[in-house]
């Protein structure tokens, strides 16, 4: 078991990761880190343009959506689907031809 004292210390570093000597595998690390959350937040982005996009389309066509259906846009994590979902918007006469039957 890991002493109180030695778990203070290791929680006192991983607060304040400065405190560290980076050495090359620490670095390694550092940089995995940095470079999948650059990538998260261009995902994250991405998810929220494509979301704002579908809503302004289906806005400027006069297409309604209820409140449901705009939180199901905007908690999609899909890329695929709000794609999908934006292409159909370009022509759909309704948001069935959108989203299909009962919003889905």
């Amino acid at each position: 078991m890991v002493g109180d004292e030695l778990r203070a210390k290791l929680r006192e570093l991983l607060m304040d990761l400065s405190k560290v000597t980076e050495g090359p595998l620490m670095r390694d690390l550092r940089e995995e880190f940095e470079r999948r959350g650059k990538l998260e937040g261009k995902l994250e982005g991405k998810l929220e343009g494509e979301a704002s996009a579908l809503l302004r389309v289906l806005a400027r066509r006069g297409i309604a959506i209820d409140d449901g259906m705009r939180a199901r846009v905007l908690a999609c994590s899909d890329a695929a689907t709000l794609e999908a979902w934006l292409d159909r918007a370009a022509t759909a006469a309704d948001a069935t031809e959108v989203f299909g039957e009962g919003g889905t």
